[in-house]
């Protein structure tokens, strides 16, 4: 299912994660706005292999159900005005082949969750994901392609880092 590159408005409908027999759902560069939440419910698996909800207005946090599932190769995010941190459920996901979460709580286009700084040419993010990356996502089997930039996030990344050979990106 493709929605892409629209004007569509409003929340994502929970029933279109419930379709039996979906694999893509494309519905970037939109202006939904809302959370995931209502959308991936646990426990119910999803047969998802592609999503991408990013470029949009969506908020609250990344649902785990959204990961509960080993068919997912793809998710992308990024753009968006998340908060809350990376779900360790993530690591379920392991025929993941590219993640890109960049910027989940930065997107210009969300400028009510952004308050500037009196005196200053700058802005101060009132939502913000936390955390650090869960050191699983870099040793996901599939994963090829991961982007995490721009979130604030922090912590150390240990020099025992286990890295999958299939990351290249």
């Amino acid at each position: 299912l493709r929605l892409n590159y629209n004007h569509l408005r409003g929340t994502i409908p929970a029933a279109l994660a419930k379709l039996p027999k979906l694999q893509t759902l494309f519905l970037h560069q939109n202006h939904l706005a809302g959370g995931l939440s209502h959308v991936f419910v646990d426990p119910e698996p999803h047969t998802l292999v592609h999503v991408d909800v990013s470029n949009n207005q969506l908020t609250g946090t990344l649902p785990p159900a959204l990961f509960n599932s080993t068919a997912m190769q793809s998710f992308a995010a990024a753009s968006n005005c998340f908060s809350g941190s990376i779900p360790p459920e993530i690591c379920i996901a392991t025929h993941l082949v590219a993640l890109s979460i960049d910027g989940l709580a930065t997107a210009s286009h969300c400028r009510d969750n952004i308050q500037a700084i009196p005196g200053l040419q700058s802005f101060l993010l009132k939502n913000q994901f936390v955390g650090g990356i869960p050191a699983c996502i870099f040793n996901l089997p599939h994963l090829q392609s991961l982007h995490v930039s721009g979130n604030e996030l922090s912590g150390t990344l240990e020099a025992t880092l286990v890295v999958s050979p299939s990351l290249v990106n």
